[in-house]
């Protein structure tokens, strides 16, 4: 048991040695993590997608758990956290593009209300983004997303007839709210360990 915790450790940090509180194993194992989670739900999409006769988004969302795997692999052969993190972050946002060019304009012929596929993944871009990437970077993807969303929301350029008022109100509301919690949290765990910094490094002098 100790042996397949240490391998799902090794897995995580993407063989960085070191524990949670250094920068660069706490930034594998949360794009490890995020990745794992992603792949899985993909896959859940992805043959949901199939099975409802919809093969050209089932395929796309194959392909983004290619890029994932390969992103996985580079990171543990390559060590370079940041460039994971930009394309990662990157490919998301490309993803949430698609899904708000596709239903703003495609009938998907669905019977729920407000049931738009695919503009959910937004809601996870907010922690995903900050927590990769910090606030600073973090924040300038977030108020490009949103920037554009409202953009697209707010012309009539692009052809998003499907997207009601009511709509737009609940996905910026609830994406801004997603978003100022996430950079809290991250203000906070920034905080705390630069204390848990400063006090360990004093008990080193003394």
């Amino acid at each position: 048991m100790k042996r397949l915790k240490q391998l799902f450790y090794n897995f995580l940090s993407s063989g960085i040695r070191g524990s949670l509180i250094y920068e660069d194993v706490r930034k594998a194992t949360l794009i490890n993590l995020f990745a794992l989670c992603g792949i899985a739900y993909l896959l859940f999409y992805s043959h949901r997608m199939w099975m409802l006769g919809d093969p050209k988004l089932s395929l796309i969302y194959i392909y983004c758990i290619a890029v994932i795997i390969l992103m996985q692999i580079y990171l543990r052969l390559r060590r370079r956290i940041q460039f994971v993190s930009h394309i990662l972050a990157i490919g998301l946002i490309s993803l949430e593009l698609f899904f708000l060019f596709r239903n703003g304009s495609t009938d998907l012929k669905l019977t729920s209300y407000y049931v738009f596929p695919g503009i959910y993944w937004y809601y996870i871009f907010p922690p995903f983004s900050i927590f990769m990437l910090g606030r600073k970077v973090g924040s300038f993807y977030n108020i490009a997303l949103i920037g554009f969303t409202i953009f697209f929301f707010s012309t009539d350029y692009f052809d998003g007839h499907l997207y009601d008022r009511e709509f737009k109100v609940r996905l910026l509301s609830v994406y801004s709210a997603i978003f100022f919690f996430s950079f809290f949290f991250e203000s906070v765990r920034k905080i705390t360990f630069s204390a848990f910094e400063k006090t360990y490094s004093k008990k080193i002098q003394y």
